[in-house]
């Protein structure tokens, strides 16, 4: 599957589950005002949150995730994020700064 965004940077939602992702498209920091990121059911490894300062809810349930870059930090907006159903061990420390942050554990793998 190709990298490349062909989607208007104003979405403030954006379903990209149930897709063969393997790594997060390269566009996805030019989406300025996105609110809702759904990215569940892919094959990601590693999520990372860059550009992403007004997202409020993270869905990368169902995934192969290791890992989450500290970048997701820069996400000072988010409200939830549900990593259910993957490999992490430990979040990345920057997350202690989202004081609105109710993370979804449930079923780690």
């Amino acid at each position: 599957m190709t990298n490349s965004c062909f989607y208007p940077s104003s979405f403030f939602r954006l379903d990209l589950g149930d897709n063969s992702f393997e790594v997060t498209p390269e566009c996805l920091p030019s989406f300025g005002a996105l609110q809702e990121l759904l990215m569940d059911n892919n094959d990601l490894e590693v999520i990372s949150g860059a550009g992403l300062k007004k997202l409020e809810h993270l869905d990368v349930s169902y995934n192969n995730l290791k890992s989450i870059n500290k970048d997701i930090g820069q996400c000072v907006g988010l409200i939830l994020l549900n990593v259910g159903w993957n490999y992490l061990e430990v979040l990345p420390d920057t997350v202690v700064h989202l004081n609105q942050l109710e993370v979804n554990f449930i079923f780690l793998l």
